[in-house]
């Protein structure tokens, strides 16, 4: 068991107001709601128009890893939201007459499943006011003006008692401009606007909460890292290489899965140089050129740079870095040249850590003696690795 606490990132939730003088008998209470976005006897849906469209994701080779055709969603969504949410929210195994094809019906699931949940506890005072919450929560929702996390969407309608949150544990680090924070002293300290990076940039929080004692499971991953969370906490893993990916419990996991990672990107505010031989830990812990203690490496951080070192020292052995001034390519561009599938896949893992949402482009090409693979990256998003690791300046 140990102390676990959430930090939610997530849009402001309906106004609801307390109104003693219209509880009804003594004793009796209940919530007064008012409509804000939405009229009585019109439902939300009929204010928007309807598309039928495919939702559609490639991995990086081009390979379909997800489809499902004809789904149900407002015109003025984008083709992003469509994908993101067909494919990680809706429920049912596709091609079953039990998957979900319409986010009228996963809007559904979830603001159904909740008002029958105040109803039977008797939360509003009239059936007026519960209808107003049914239907400003489906136009919160429907609109994108609030979206709830993951294991709502995952669970709620779905599971007979749904875990609604999930947590980490006290000490788990969060990542902020300033550094790696634990989650626990985010809670302690009511961190309400504070930055905090997640996979889109920096964000701000917007709620705390310390959820007392629970499990907590430990997975252990191939590349010495771990993570530690309740068992109800959802992670994306493939079941096989090159299978689609998955949200799963972390209950879930078994041993040779895969799991998808995104480490951040904080920033490490002076250079360290490590001896060959010396662990990253001790040369900062003992070495001449130290960190201060408010910028010392993480393990996190630690194995990006040490997959940013591998890459780096690949591409003058066996790469190309540079950028052209002239023609139709003028992009940033490394190449790392592999000749078997060892090397390929060495290659791809340190990508995975290191430039994880990168696109690749591989391509096979004829050498006198053997065949090899070239595996090329373009973009500005490279700049920062590159200028790190002064792979520009020839004969480095």
């Amino acid at each position: 068991m140990a102390r676990t606490a959430s930090a939610s990132t997530a849009a402001a939730q309906p106004r609801v107001s307390r109104d003693p003088a219209s509880f009804r008998g003594k004793g009796v209470r209940g919530l007064t709601f008012e409509r804000r976005w939405t009229r009585p006897g019109v439902h939300p849906y009929d204010e928007v128009t309807w598309d039928l469209r495919s939702a559609e994701i490639k991995s990086e080779s081009g390979k379909t890893v997800f489809e499902q055709h004809d789904i149900e969603v407002p015109n003025f969504w984008s083709q992003l939201a469509t994908n993101v949410v067909v494919s990680k929210y809706f429920r049912g195994h596709i091609g079953t007459p039990g998957r979900e094809r319409s986010v009228k019906q996963l809007i559904d699931r979830v603001v159904s499943t909740i008002t029958a949940w105040a109803a039977t506890q008797h939360y509003f005072h009239t059936t007026e006011d519960l209808e107003a919450f049914r239907a400003e929560l489906t136009h919160l929702l429907l609109h994108q003006k609030m979206a709830f996390n993951s294991p709502v969407w995952f669970n709620v309608g779905v599971e007979p008692r749904p875990q609604c949150s999930a947590c980490q544990p006290y000490r788990a680090l969060v990542s902020t401009p300033e550094g790696m924070v634990p989650i626990g002293r985010l809670v302690d300290e009511a961190a309400i606007g504070r930055e905090v990076y997640d996979a889109s940039g920096v964000t701000r929080i917007v709620a705390v909460k310390a959820n007392g004692r629970k499990p907590v499971r430990r997975v252990v991953l191939r590349n010495g890292n771990f993570i530690e969370a309740t068992p109800d906490h959802v992670v994306r893993a493939v079941r096989a290489r090159r299978a689609v990916a998955e949200w799963l419990p972390v209950d879930q996991l078994e041993p040779g899965m895969r799991l998808h990672l995104h480490p951040h990107r904080a920033k490490v505010g002076q250079r360290v140089m490590v001896a060959a031989g010396v662990s990253a830990g001790s040369a900062i812990e003992t070495g001449e050129a130290t960190l201060p203690d408010a910028i010392r490496l993480d393990d996190d951080q630690t194995t990006v740079l040490r997959a940013e070192a591998a890459l780096a020292g690949w591409l003058q052995a066996d790469g190309f870095v540079g950028q052209y001034d002239h023609g139709t390519n003028r992009s940033l561009t490394i190449e790392f040249q592999v000749a078997s599938d060892d090397e390929y896949q060495w290659v791809m893992d340190n990508l995975d850590v290191a430039l994880p949402h990168v696109h690749r482009k591989t391509r096979e090409a004829d050498t006198k003696r053997t065949r090899v693979r070239r595996i090329r990256l373009y973009g500005e998003s490279l700049r920062e690795f590159v200028e790190r690791w002064e792979l520009l300046p020839r004969g480095t």
